[in-house]
């Protein structure tokens, strides 16, 4: 199989002038690598062109290939300083032609120097902004240094995009992560601070926050997650998180006092007859999608109210539990991670990305049953069964009420591999109706 060509488009300021980095030709520098997209990667092959990288502050892709992955990244950079690399050169903006540019290219550009002549826009993350990295990095060599550790490469993005940035930074004592996520998952640090303390062996390994600014400071867990691994073998992801909400049922306090919201099912059975009417279900519905949605709206509302005379009581809730949220760390053992949608509602909800993803409806079915085992000393087991039944559809329109203020909160080019989640979800949720577990769903966000 032939592998498939990525390519790198630069956007590079100067300093002090109207001006854009070019080649020859007032070419926007570009550069290609080959085989799977990770921001790694792309990053690298920008270097590589560039000879030394400054702070990158967004990456817009486009053109994506089968595998939902971009074949063109644009990478908007800091400065590289007065002075152009060799065979560059500083070209001004008003000789760059955007209509003579592939069309993405010139709507990046288009908004790149509106950002550059205005400032920046309403709703940009602040590590878009220049001089956010220098600080978190500067952070990050602080507490490295304050642990005892030695910093030896500098803090450098490996992953980034509308919702969260993430850097990396090597020590003689290992590899550290600093994360930060959007406004809107702005507790997600302090949140993860407490799970760490209270559950140290099934979650993120944390180092440090700031939950002022949102920073998130984590030992290296390796890069393997179950993820990697056949469905078949997700089993104890499911069992270790299962034991983290065990764990946390009666004490949420602490979570709720770090910023994690209480979402319970009679609020999203309220929120449910208004959803069609919010943006984007309110644009990307159909005729036939709208009606479909009303006459399934008493069904969705008894399924929520059902599910919370069930039970079990409320605890910590993941929000976008899926197998590549779960690491293997060096001794074999689970630990969950990614806590930006951390909430406290019903711990069942989570089955709904989980369980859904794999393809094979037997093994959606194990894993279910492999989930609730971990709760039938607390449930009689008809409720139980219900409860892993009703869990899947509610928990579908518990991830439609999630994307709804998560994609207002985000500007529109931040949105890039959202596009259609909410609605796609708004759909899935009408057929769980009839399909249950089966359900064909959308793969948006969740690996």
């Amino acid at each position: 199989m032939t592998a498939v060509q990525r390519t790198v488009v630069l956007l590079v300021p100067h300093p002090d002038r109207l001006s854009l980095l070019t080649t020859p030709g007032d070419e926007l520098p570009t550069t290609t690598f080959e085989g799977e997209y990770w921001t790694r990667l792309a990053i690298d092959a920008a270097e590589r062109l560039l000879g030394r990288l400054p702070p990158v502050l967004r990456l817009d892709h486009h053109h994506l290939d089968s595998d939902g992955e971009p074949r063109l990244t644009v990478i908007d950079l800091e400065t590289v300083g007065r002075e152009a690399p060799e065979g560059m050169a500083w070209t001004p903006w008003a000789s760059l032609v955007p209509g003579a540019l592939d069309a993405e290219i010139a709507g990046d550009l288009e908004r790149w120097i509106r950002r550059r002549t205005d400032g920046p826009f309403p709703l940009d993350p602040p590590w878009s902004i220049a001089g956010w990295h220098a600080r978190a990095a500067a952070w990050m060599d602080d507490r490295i240094r304050a642990s005892g550790a030695v910093p030896t490469t500098p803090a450098r993005m490996i992953y980034g995009w509308g919702i969260s940035v993430v850097l990396r930074a090597g020590s003689d004592q290992g590899d550290w992560f600093l994360k930060e996520s959007a406004p809107i998952f702005g507790a997600e640090a302090a949140i993860t601070a407490a799970l760490a303390a209270g559950s140290p062996d099934l979650v993120t390994r944390v180092a440090a926050i700031d939950a002022d600014e949102g920073w998130l400071l984590m030992h290296d867990l390796g890069e393997a997650t179950f993820g990697d691994r056949e469905p078949e073998t997700w089993g104890p992801a499911l069992e270790a998180h299962a034991r983290i909400q065990r764990a946390w049922a009666g004490r949420t306090e602490a979570l709720v006092a770090a910023g994690a919201q209480v979402r319970s099912l009679a609020a999203l059975a309220n929120a449910v007859p208004t959803m069609i009417d919010q943006e984007p279900l309110a644009t990307e519905f159909s005729a036939a999608d709208r009606a479909a949605w009303v006459a399934a709206t008493p069904a969705f509302v008894a399924a929520c109210h059902r599910l919370g005379v069930l039970g079990p009581a409320p605890t910590v809730l993941h929000g976008d539990l899926h197998a590549w949220n779960v690491a293997i760390d060096d001794d074999g053992r689970p630990r969950v991670f990614d806590w930006s949608d951390g909430a406290v509602s019903h711990p069942f909800l989570d089955l709904a990305v989980f369980v859904t993803r794999p393809k094979e409806h037997d093994v959606r079915r194990v894993l279910r049953a492999t989930y609730l085992a971990a709760w039938a000393d607390v449930m009689a087991p008809a409720e139980l069964a219900e409860a892993g039944e009703l869990a899947i559809l509610v928990g579908t329109l518990y991830q439609v009420q999630s994307y709804l203020p998560l994609l207002a909160s985000l500007e529109p080019d931040a949105r890039r591999g959202l596009d259609g989640a909410a609605t796609s979800w708004a759909r899935a949720a009408i057929a769980t109706l009839t399909e249950g577990i089966d359900v064909d769903r959308p793969l948006h966000g969740d690996g």
